[in-house]
């Protein structure tokens, strides 16, 4: 039987549950269909073989070499694949739910619809893979690695991945909900439309990343860094990002309400039309920021940097504006009374200061 296998014939309905196949060379085999639950393929040799349909729920692929395998709609759940190599495999609807992959490599695999639910991925790669819809909710991605893959529609709702790397990732309408994605890196990721709402993201890094009409509400992201991202029409309602960057970040239309972002950086950023009614901007840098037709309104500004920004038509009435600085900002039609503007202060920043030299410079 075991030359048969080694020789690629269609062995379909035979059962191999929980028997030891560890260490067989088994490329370009045959398996669709085999019930191979628990059984033991340990350093075996899978690449290109062929297992659509398979059954290998709580099968030991343990240092596996599975590259380029067919695994449509194949059942991994609670399958061991700890090491393993499925580089270029096919996973079209397979079911890798509560599986141990820990330090695995899935390169550039590709397929629909693919669940990773409730699985151990810490220090996996998935760099180039290109999933449709793939299921990562309640998974560990510690330190995993997403760089370049293509991830549209996925699913990480109270997913865990502390130091994870999604840097280039297509993330369009993903959902990651409650998520614990903290320390992450999504540079240059191109996520709109996604969900984040009450994710975890502190210390991430989003620069240059396309977030446009993204729901971050309720998120955790001190000290996050959003420099250079596009959150144009994003919902940060009552976000939690305290001294988070988002110098040059682009947050036309966006929703900032009672979003908590005191020392937070905004020098350079489009906030046109943001809307901030209540927003805590203590102590925030918003040099050259443009704020034009910003909803400001009962916003909380105490000492807060506004040199040289465009205020024009902003909306500051019942503002907090007690030692905010205003040196050079422009503000034609800006709503504040004159109560208000007696709070402000207008002093010139120091030679060698960021935004030192002339408006509009």
């Amino acid at each position: 039987m075991i030359a048969r296998l080694r020789a690629g014939e269609l062995l379909g309905g035979i059962e191999l549950a929980h028997a030891d196949l560890s260490g067989l060379d088994l490329s370009g085999a045959s398996l669709s269909a085999l019930d191979l639950q628990g059984a033991s393929l340990r350093g075996s040799k899978l690449a290109g073989a062929r297992l659509a349909d398979a059954k290998l729920a709580g099968a030991d692929l343990g240092g596996a070499d599975l590259s380029g395998a067919d695994l449509t709609r194949a059942d991994l759940s609670r399958a061991v694949l700890e090491g393993a190599r499925l580089d270029g495999a096919t996973l079209h609807e397979a079911i890798l739910a509560l599986a141990r992959g820990a330090g695995a490599s899935l390169a550039a695999v590709t397929g629909a619809r693919a669940s990773f639910a409730r699985g151990v991925w810490d220090s996996a790669s998935f760099e180039g893979a290109d999933l449709l819809a793939p299921n990562l909710s309640g998974a560990s991605l510690g330190a995993a690695r997403f760089t370049g893959a293509s991830l549209l529609e996925a699913r990480l709702d109270d997913a865990r991945g502390d130091g994870a790397a999604f840097d280039r990732a297509r993330l369009g309408n993903a959902r990651a909900p409650s998520a614990e994605l903290t320390g992450c890196s999504f540079q240059d990721a191109v996520a709109p439309g996604s969900v984040w709402q009450g994710a975890k993201l502190d210390g991430s890094r989003f620069a240059g990343a396309d977030l446009t009409g993204a729901d971050l509400s309720r998120t955790s992201c001190a000290s996050s860094v959003f420099a250079g991202a596009d959150l144009t029409g994003a919902n940060l309602q009552r976000a939690q990002g305290n001294g988070a960057d988002l110098e040059g970040a682009r947050l036309t239309g966006a929703d900032l309400r009672q979003a908590r972002l005191a020392e937070a950086r905004f020098d350079g950023a489009s906030l046109g039309r943001v809307i901030a009614h209540r927003a805590d901007l203590g102590g925030c840098r918003l040099v050259r920021a443009d704020l034009s037709g910003a909803n400001l309104r009962a916003s909380r500004m105490r000492g807060a940097d506004l040199s040289f920004a465009r205020l024009d038509g902003a909306d500051l009435r019942d503002a907090e504006l007690d030692g905010a600085n205003v040196y050079g900002a422009s503000r034609q039609g800006a709503k504040l009374s004159k109560r208000d503007e007696a709070r402000l202060i207008e002093v010139p920043p120091r030679s060698g200061e960021p935004g030192g030299g002339a408006a509009g410079s």
